[in-house]
């Protein structure tokens, strides 16, 4: 486990530590204060056309990747966060790396492929109680044979961008028995439309919903509470526009 503060427990690494260790990326560059506009990360684009884009995020962004953790995702110290989420992916930096960090919870990260077998296996090993992934990764656990165990702890599951298909999201709630939310995000924000699994404001949640704004976003949008997909498509927003005009992000609409 790698710690970025000073009190370490058995086990644990100092991030610190593996910086100074590393040898690997020489010659380096001298570090400087940025402020919060400084680029911490660059993640490019998937599914554009022609070249890929990349999209700088700032670093106060992680700001907002850790209030996405704890509304979103419900993830405390206590919990087993495991995101699956490929890295080339921007739900991955942000979701796995970056928000864990910012928040000081730990993130497990696997080094290996996918497989569905896997997948469960790392569940039941290390206790997850908390996973994010793609809908095609719970299609794809869904279809795994391997009978589920009573070892099994998981009691957050979150889908990113959209929820899994209807027979996946039956068998969910069966076995491991839990209920698959879905997230709203890009790359330019991260997420920022969810059916978060915090206590406070997210009791129910209908599936025609597409979410509510995360906290800290203007209170004259809060108030008007959660915007169905139904009044989202009659007003003509696409999700980048409804971020913007809705939860007052900044507008990068420009960004390609």
């Amino acid at each position: 486990m790698i710690i970025t503060g000073d009190a370490l427990e058995q086990g644990q690494i100092a991030f610190q530590e593996l910086l100074a260790a590393d040898t690997g990326n020489e010659p380096e560059a001298e570090a400087v204060a940025t402020g919060g506009n400084g680029p911490v990360v660059l993640p490019f684009t998937s599914g554009t056309t022609e070249t890929p884009k990349g999209v700088p995020a700032p670093l106060r962004t992680p700001a907002s990747f850790q209030a996405y953790l704890g509304f979103g995702l419900d993830v405390s110290s206590e919990d087993v966060f495991r995101n699956a989420a490929d890295p080339g992916w921007a739900y991955g930096p942000y979701g796995a790396v970056l928000g864990p960090l910012a928040a000081g919870v730990p993130s497990l990260l696997l080094r290996a492929g996918f497989s569905p077998a896997l997948t469960w296996q790392v569940m039941e090993r290390f206790g997850v109680t908390h996973f994010a992934a793609a809908p095609t990764v719970y299609r794809a656990v869904w279809a795994e044979p391997t009978p589920l165990t009573a070892a099994i702890r998981l009691r957050r599951a979150s889908s990113a961008v959209e929820l899994p298909a209807p027979d996946v999201m039956a068998w969910a709630k069966r076995n491991p028995g839990v209920t698959v939310r879905d997230h709203d995000g890009q790359t330019a924000h991260g997420m920022v439309i969810v059916n978060g699994w915090a206590d406070a404001g997210w009791e129910s949640v209908q599936a025609s919903w597409a979410g509510r704004c995360l906290a800290g976003l203007p209170p004259s949008w809060t108030r008007r509470g959660p915007l169905s997909f139904r009044q989202a498509r009659s007003a003509g927003w696409p999700l980048k526009s409804w971020a913007v005009g809705c939860c007052g992000l900044p507008d990068t609409r420009g960004t390609r």
